[in-house]
């Protein structure tokens, strides 16, 4: 009876040994991945925070710092990254063997604006500390703000007349209290075109403050918009 009681024992603790192992093969089976880079603007090569970075068909999802980069866990092992941001076309990558994706998003051609937040003041808290931070924006998001650029664009006369036409790109500070100042014209074209630009802005929808860790800091944002000619 011991002997028998032993025996049975024994083989209760196999098949609970075989029933880990192939819990274990599973977890195996499914490790995660870990991939990281930076996304940049393939117009000027400057960093661009702010941008969308999801696992194509998850819901697992990360945004870029304001150096432009992103770290994000996958369960697949060659997953699809989209990148994604408001006036740049969407790119799709697949990270086959890489732990390290690198990319450069491109203008739309379809959009005439592009808004970026390029540098904030931090609040000084400790090194080590990661704070939550929120970029700034215009009140009533980046959609309806490009809508407004769009359909508020006056193109000038002296400009239309010279056929002129190319992308302005101007820079700006958002202070604590969300109002405007310190603008600078990075890259104009001219004939009234800088100072159209500059119109739009001042005259535009309000703006909320970078936060970190809900505390408003002052943030530079570049606005770049595109003068096409009427056909």
């Amino acid at each position: 009876m011991i002997a028998l009681e032993a025996q049975v024992e024994i083989k209760q603790e196999s098949a609970q040994a075989a029933r880990s192992e192939d819990m274990g093969r599973k977890k195996m089976s499914i490790a995660q991945k870990t991939i990281q880079g930076k996304v940049l603007s393939a117009e000027d090569n400057t960093p661009l925070p702010g941008v969308n970075v999801v696992v194509k068909g998850t819901t697992t999802g990360t945004v870029t710092d304001m150096q432009g980069n992103y770290q994000i866990v996958s369960n697949s092992n060659a997953p699809i990254l989209v990148y994604s941001f408001i006036g740049l076309k969407t790119e799709e990558v697949k990270a086959d063997n890489q732990s390290e994706l690198n990319v450069k998003l491109e203008s739309d051609v379809a959009q005439l604006s592009e808004v970026v937040v390029t540098g904030y003041s931090s609040s000084g808290i400790e090194s080590n500390h990661q704070p939550i931070l929120k970029l700034a924006e215009p009140v009533g998001g980046r959609k309806a703000y490009d809508q407004y650029l769009k359909n508020s664009l006056r193109y000038p006369q002296e400009a239309l007349a010279s056929k002129i036409k190319g992308k302005v790109t101007i820079q700006f500070t958002v202070k604590t209290d969300g109002s405007l100042g310190e603008f600078n014209v990075l890259k104009g074209l001219g004939y009234g075109c800088d100072e159209e630009v500059v119109r739009l802005v001042q005259e535009g929808p309000k703006w909320q403050p970078t936060t970190e860790d809900n505390v408003a800091v002052e943030s530079e944002v570049k606005v770049r918009m595109k003068f096409a000619l009427p056909n």
